[in-house]
């Protein structure tokens, strides 16, 4: 289990965390996975199959394109996912950037759905029974507040305005639990 996967788990099964700093951990998350597994060229030899609207004058299929770029895709699930949701949202005829945003926002949700039982099996097997309650309804709560069309942008190089990585820690004396 990658490190921002480790953060979640930790945040989830401790209730002092809020649901902002889950959110956070969360995010962190899908986009160290996105970093780690979905090469820059791929995503703009993606970009450019679904930008492309000459190839279906010439009777080539956007779905043949992205069939070619399976092997950039090889040994990195989160790139095939990408992949299979850009095929999904071609076939429901979008194009371009929105294709592209939609295929990646549909692929993080996927590894969000993926990740967050990867880190409640973790924390069921590491915890004792009373820590490891409510923890699907955390990860849940926590996919569900999440902006995946945004950190999918973010991911794609389509939106500025840099959500940090790592949850942010709490350092200053007047820092600690909410009280609210």
């Amino acid at each position: 289990m990658r490190r921002g996967w480790k953060r979640l788990a930790e945040r989830v099964a401790n209730a002092a965390f809020d649901d902002e700093e889950r959110r956070e951990a969360l995010a962190g998350a899908v986009q160290g996975d996105w970093s780690a597994e979905v090469p820059e060229a791929l995503v703009g030899r993606l970009r450019d199959v679904l930008d492309d609207h000459q190839g279906d004058l010439f009777g080539d299929s956007v779905t043949e394109r992205l069939e070619a770029l399976q092997g950039e895709a090889a040994a990195r699930p989160l790139a095939n996912v990408l992949l299979d949701c850009a095929a999904q949202a071609a076939d429901q005829g979008l194009r371009g950037e929105e294709a592209l945003a939609k295929a990646a926002a549909d692929a993080l949700q996927e590894r969000a759905a993926s990740g967050g039982r990867q880190a409640e099996e973790h924390l069921v097997r590491a915890s004792p029974a009373r820590k490891a309650a409510g923890v699907r309804n955390r990860i849940d709560a926590a996919i569900a507040a999440s902006d995946m069309h945004g950190i999918a942008r973010r991911c794609i190089g389509l939106a500025s305005g840099e959500e940090s990585r790592a949850p942010r820690r709490k350092t200053g004396i007047d820092d600690g639990v909410s009280l609210s």
